[in-house]
């Protein structure tokens, strides 16, 4: 890995409990790092932890602010409307509203690809292209977006779109097909030829470090693996990793097309998610970070997954 300079020193991070949250207190370990959680329980490597509620009591200078919290997407619909926009818009406007105070440089934003889109897109995804997301999980993450970039305090502040996040501990729908490959319940898509983009959660947190100790130009920024995968490559690696062949039956692709246009609304978004394309362009990132390519391939991610 690359040297950094200008390293800060102390960080107030949200969301810090979580999958995201624990692998990139591993990235900055060296540094000290103070937390708001919901959590009831001590956060390890945290050396100071507050409620939301005390967020007005927090003093003393940070170097930076990365702010992962937020009410994660609801695939049962079962969240209110107000409650996603109370929690991703709502907390990011009263943290960038209190960071002033901290004499921060540095206001780094997890948001999500689906601030963007929902589930598929046969375009691949830059910055330049103004997208609208139809779901509630996406609308209030793109209100969250709207809040830091309208904001007018001089510190820097940067917004990170990740697609599928996949590492130890990960969650969705790379466990799904996991299990499914672990029952060796044969998969219909060998010759599937989609592509979506996946993003290790190595290159993730390699790349929030680099923002913290470098300077950036203020704005969005998609954040992926460089090369996308299809549904059967992500298979494969993962059958790979657990050392367990997929099993594959023969079948026409333009059957699996035609099964995709008949099924029943609530299936088609698992289905989008399984056979759709979503691919993002990460270049405006790797351009501002000086980056060749990611640190990890998608191929080496997956080996330390399971290593």
């Amino acid at each position: 890995m690359n040297s950094f300079e200008n390293v800060a020193k102390k960080i107030l991070l949200t969301g810090a409990s979580g999958f995201v949250g624990q692998h990139l207190i591993q990235e900055l370990s060296h540094y000290e790092l103070h937390a708001i959680s919901t959590s009831k329980h001590p956060i390890n490597s945290i050396t100071r932890q507050y409620t939301w509620a005390q967020l007005d009591q927090i003093e003393g200078n940070y170097d930076a602010v990365i702010h992962m919290a937020g009410l994660a997407h609801d695939t049962s619909n079962q969240a209110e409307e107000q409650k996603y926009f109370e929690v991703n818009q709502g907390l990011t406007q009263k943290l960038i509203d209190r960071a002033g105070a901290w004499n921060i440089t540095t206001f780094i934003y997890l948001s999500s690809v689906k601030a963007a889109v929902d589930s598929t897109s046969d375009s691949r995804l830059t910055e330049t292209l103004d997208l609208t997301p139809g779901e509630i999980y996406g609308r209030s993450k793109r209100a969250a977006e709207e809040v830091i970039l309208s904001d007018r305090q001089s510190f820097q502040k940067v917004i990170l779109r990740p697609v599928m996040i996949y590492g130890k501990g990960q969650k969705g729908n790379l466990v799904t097909l996991e299990k499914i490959i672990r029952k060796g319940l044969p998969l219909p898509i060998r010759n599937w030829k989609n592509k979506r983009s996946v993003l290790f959660i190595g290159n993730l947190t390699y790349c929030i470090r680099s923002i913290v100790e470098k300077q950036v130009e203020n704005g969005v920024y998609y954040v992926a693996d460089d090369d996308a995968s299809s549904t059967a490559d992500l298979i494969n690696h993962i059958g790979h990793g657990i050392n367990i062949k997929p099993r594959y039956i023969p079948f026409p692709n333009a059957i699996i097309q035609f099964g995709k246009g008949i099924l029943p609304s609530r299936f088609k978004k698992t289905a989008d998610k399984v056979l759709g394309n979503l691919q993002v362009d990460n270049s405006k990132l790797r351009n501002a970070l000086a980056l060749e390519a990611m640190p990890f391939t998608t191929e080496e991610g997956f080996k330390l997954v399971y290593n």
